[in-house]
């Protein structure tokens, strides 16, 4: 899936370049370019001659031991990713790894592999939870169908005793439509996606993750790409190089539907038209390998059933010959026939 050049744009990093001067917060990336991280936090004072009457320190702010820590794991992941950076340059992929996991290690705060276990633990708690709801409809459908039951019986008796009120209410109706209301209300205020903890530095560390995906990537290592993409993803969610990559990686998986939805995302993220063109061009291609994957598997299905169907009927001295389908072109609904003669 070719939607940019993986290697440098050495011009847009020269830019940067002279923007980082002024300001530490510039990362280069691989793939293009540079992002300009704005810090959570205020950057401290620079130290400047100029004085204010109100002003009773001149002396910039000090920093707290846990910042000056902080400041200086930063500095020591940043040297990393920069010599990563190099050796992808040099089309080193094994040291560009190791040196974005030196990165990735000597940042503050949660890796990324605890991430992705947090989240892991989060799905299989909603799949528990998901299956409770579940358990809970259907034992409330049961109740109410029996009450239904019921409730007719009672109109039947009634009935007969010629008592009937022709207007009233029927109960089992109301109360469904209650417990439906209810089943909405219940599932408005659950979480639909796992979010992620807060990380002062997310921004950065996703940068490092997402370089080493592309690593990865060249070394046909796609899933490995795809977890790292995931950890840049969860703590940058609109970081678009991580989409495309992760797309990229899931094409070479052949699971051309994930890749489909990341390359729609990328499209509705970057507003580069050059960008853009690239991606409807993956789009129309992703879509038509997703189509011919999911005939491949009805084809598929289908002989399984009709293997399974002739495994039954051979007991009866027929076989799925016998049935044939026919299409409606006006409606798309088929209609079987049987025919006694077909060879089996």
């Amino acid at each position: 899936m070719e939607f940019a050049s993986e290697g440098f744009d050495l011009d847009a990093l020269a830019a940067a370049d002279d923007r980082s001067k002024a300001d530490d917060n510039v990362v280069y990336e691989i793939g293009g370019g540079a992002s300009e991280l704005k810090s959570s936090t205020p950057s401290p004072p620079l130290e400047t001659n100029n004085t204010t009457s109100n002003n009773k320190d001149n002396n910039p702010k000090e920093l707290s031991v846990e910042d000056k820590k902080n400041n200086d794991a930063m500095n020591e992941a940043d040297e990393y990713k920069n010599q990563g950076n190099e050796a992808f340059k040099e089309q080193n992929w094994l040291e560009a790894i190791d040196m974005y996991t030196a990165a990735i290690k000597a940042a503050p705060g949660m890796k990324g592999l605890e991430l992705l276990k947090l989240r892991q633990d989060w799905r299989d708690k909603e799949r528990v939870r998901a299956r409770l709801a579940l358990q809970k409809q259907e034992e409330e459908e049961r109740r109410n169908k029996k009450k239904k039951n019921e409730e007719v019986g009672k109109e039947t008796n009634s009935s007969n005793d010629n008592i009937t009120n022709d207007n009233e209410e029927e109960p089992p109706e109301t109360t469904t439509k209650a417990t439906q209301q209810q089943q909405q209300t219940d599932g408005a205020d659950e979480p639909i996606q796992f979010q992620p903890p807060p990380h002062k530095h997310g921004e950065k560390v996703a940068i490092y993750h997402c370089n080493r995906s592309a690593a990865h990537i060249h070394l046909e290592r796609y899933k490995e790409a795809v977890q790292d993409c995931d950890v840049a993803l969860l703590w940058h969610p609109t970081y678009v190089k991580a989409l495309v990559r992760r797309s990229k990686a899931y094409e070479s998986l052949e699971q051309y539907d994930l890749a489909l939805a990341d390359a729609q995302k990328a499209l509705q993220l970057d507003t580069s038209p050059t960008n853009r063109h690239q991606y409807q061009t993956t789009i129309k291609r992703l879509e038509k390998l997703e189509q011919e994957r999911m005939d491949t598997l009805k084809e598929e299905t289908m002989d399984k059933l009709k293997d399974l169907g002739n495994s039954i009927l051979g007991n009866f001295g027929l076989s799925m010959n016998n049935f044939k389908s026919v299409q409606d072109p006006n409606t798309g609904s088929y209609s079987i026939s049987f025919d006694q003669n077909a060879s089996k």
